[in-house]
């Protein structure tokens, strides 16, 4: 996925297909990006492309603790899959990952993205994005904070650690993740 534009297609034919499934049609999913969907969806030049979107549920329980409309939803994300012809993972909740998340980020900052009949997608802020990118401290990551820091105008680890203590205030977290030795790196 490549651009703003595509996923946003993928997202209208997915609301159009959770309007198709009986256990979902009288309501709306409602959903936040994050990761390089995340980046994507706030146009940041440098990510050319992304794998997948990685989304946690506001009103529909996860793929861990799956119920009739968790499975009905997944329906609908596979059949725009075999559509697009996507990868089945290409919504995807990686529910461990978003359990961790969940905690890790109990406030997130969201903004609208996409607002259709029966799908609802929020974007992470780009604050709360670099948060999560300096708790992760992976290499991988080390672009998307670059940029992050200085679409934000962030330049010293006074600022940085601040922007965390907002969003990831456990500093037992912070330790385990070893956001210290990120910032030592980074400043």
């Amino acid at each position: 996925m490549e651009s703003r534009q595509e996923i946003e297609m993928y997202f209208a034919s997915l609301d159009e297909a959770i309007g198709k499934q009986s256990e979902l049609k009288d309501s709306k999913v409602q959903t936040y990006v994050y990761g390089g969907g995340a980046l994507i969806g706030h146009q940041m030049e440098h990510r050319k492309s992304t794998q997948d979107i990685d989304v946690v549920f506001l009103n529909v329980p996860d793929s861990a603790n799956p119920d009739q409309m968790t499975q009905a939803l997944f329906k609908a994300v596979r059949s725009v899959a075999k559509k697009h012809r996507l990868a089945w993972e290409w919504f995807n909740d990686s529910a461990n990952a978003v359990n961790d998340f969940r905690d890790m980020m109990p406030q997130p900052e969201l903004e609208p993205w996409f607002e259709g009949n029966h799908l609802q997608v929020l974007l992470l802020s780009k604050r709360c994005l670099l948060g999560m990118k300096l708790m992760a401290g992976r290499r991988k990551d080390d672009q998307d904070i670059e940029v992050l820091l200085e679409d934000l105008q962030i330049e010293t680890r006074e600022q940085a650690q601040a922007l965390v203590d907002q969003f990831i205030p456990d500093r037992q977290r912070q330790e385990i993740d070893k956001l210290s030795r990120t910032l030592d790196e980074l400043f």
